[in-house]
């Protein structure tokens, strides 16, 4: 019982746990992997708030959320204790409140800002006049973790912006451009608005495969939209050996761009792949920060090709736009916050565990279901699309269409994307998810549908 030998969940924590919510997921995640056994008794509030540095307010507010999670229970002479979660209330969610298709994160995860943006106030250079495409603290910050060394970096107001630049960027060369299927959800969308037509490209465990890159090559496409990190994937991530095969075929199509879409930033694998460390005045390598540091950083970043960055900055106002010099010093703040890369952790195991669940029970249920190694989303095969979505919806749970993550003529096993960053973290719960699936999959309303 850690309570009676000081608090030894808390050594060397001070510093990266800095509000109620952060505090509630670390004991969180010592209860799920069993540091933390039902019966153990807390430390005190007063031994929390000195290890963690603290105010005891902070900490008596976490314990009271641990108590609404039903994760302990506080007894007058007996302290704070691990609850047995198998007794108890029953918990319950409202499915229609959590985001079970775009793959939003789990906003209680996000780490702390306000100390973060203070910070980014005393750049020297703020509110010169100027403008500065990227700062160089930010791009300092980023060179290390960056898997190749790019030609020339910017940056833009957020993912989704990034993104529309970069395809802007590539289509401004006529003809279609190839996708990496399952595309992300949206990115379908701003090729239509682009006018520009999709060409599939089909990905196995080790990413995009050699054969279905040179199908779209053969068809004539000015540019290609890869996800080497996974991020929506059916199977797998970029792997090394698939990365040097693919650079190989496109060697022999010099005026094909590639766009590398790092939907999950900072969340996914730390050793990363690109086209970059071959291509690098090819590729253009966009990173977003907003599920792993929340969407009000809008600040994401585009780097490799020196001709596609400069597309980039004169597409956004004809060059005059740069993002704000404060949140590209925040995220430059993050990226080096222990205290953030430790929130960044939390998600990161939260996000697997619920991935884990869900495809443990989705297969237990008889039902085909995948997901790559880092993916925000789990794919489930079902007979027919529509029929599952509008039973799904008659519950209150709104999944995603695996139809919008093919081009419009591509034909493809019906399926479901559900994205695990809200799931709850508690396999009774996901199991009665995987029940409205199960049931949701029966093709019963075909009249209806069609």
């Amino acid at each position: 019982m850690y309570g009676d030998s000081g608090p030894g969940p808390f050594d060397g924590r001070a510093g990266t746990i800095r509000n109620a919510r952060q505090l509630h997921n670390h004991v969180a995640e010592l209860i799920g992997s069993g540091e933390l056994a039902v019966g153990d008794r807390l430390p005190t509030i007063r031994e929390v708030a000195t290890v963690l540095e603290l105010s005891p307010s902070t900490v008596a507010a976490a314990w009271a959320l641990l108590r609404e999670s039903d994760l302990v229970e506080t007894k007058r002479r007996g302290g704070t204790t691990i609850a047995d979660t198998r007794k108890g209330k029953t918990r319950t969610v409202q499915w229609s409140e959590i985001d079970l298709s775009w793959g939003y994160p789990q906003y209680d995860l996000h780490p702390a800002l306000g100390r973060i943006l203070v910070d980014a106030l005393r750049e020297e250079s703020l509110n010169v006049v100027g403008r500065e495409y990227i700062l160089p603290r930010l791009q300092r910050q980023l060179e290390p973790g960056w898997p190749f060394v790019p030609p020339a970096w910017t940056t833009a107001g957020g993912g989704t912006e990034a993104m529309y630049l970069a395809l802007n960027a590539i289509a401004r060369e006529g003809g279609p451009i190839g996708v990496e299927v399952p595309a992300a959800p949206g990115a379908l969308d701003m090729l239509r608005e682009l006018d520009v037509a999709a060409v599939t490209i089909h990905a196995d465990e080790q990413g995009p495969l050699v054969d279905s890159v040179r199908a779209a090559l053969a068809q004539g496409v000015s540019g290609i939209v890869l996800q080497p990190t996974g991020s929506y994937a059916r199977f797998g991530r970029l792997s090394r050996q698939r990365m040097g095969e693919l650079a190989a075929v496109l060697r022999e199509a010099p005026a094909v761009w590639i766009v590398e879409d790092d939907t999950i930033g900072p969340l996914g694998p730390t050793a990363r792949v690109s086209l970059g460390e071959e291509l690098a005045d090819r590729v253009l390598h966009v990173r977003c920060f907003c599920k792993a540091y929340g969407v009000d950083i809008r600040t994401a970043v585009l780097a490799g090709s020196a001709e596609l960055v400069e597309r980039v900055n004169q597409a956004r106002s004809n060059g005059y736009a740069s993002n704000s010099r404060i949140l590209q010093n925040a995220l430059a703040g993050l990226i080096r916050d222990q205290g953030a890369a430790h929130s960044v952790s939390l998600a990161t195991a939260a996000y697997a565990r619920h991935r884990t669940l869900l495809l443990e029970e989705l297969r237990d249920a008889g039902l085909t279901a995948r997901a790559g190694a880092d993916s925000l989303v789990v794919w489930v095969d079902i007979p027919d699309e529509a029929v599952a979505l509008i039973n799904l919806a008659r519950s209150g749970i709104d999944v995603g269409s695996g139809r919008t993550s093919y081009p419009g003529d591509e034909r493809h096993t019906p399926c479901l994307r559900i994205a695990v960053t809200q799931l709850p973290d508690d396999r009774r719960l996901i199991r009665e998810l995987v029940d409205h699936i199960s049931h949701a999959a029966v093709p019963e309303l075909r009249e209806l549908a069609h």
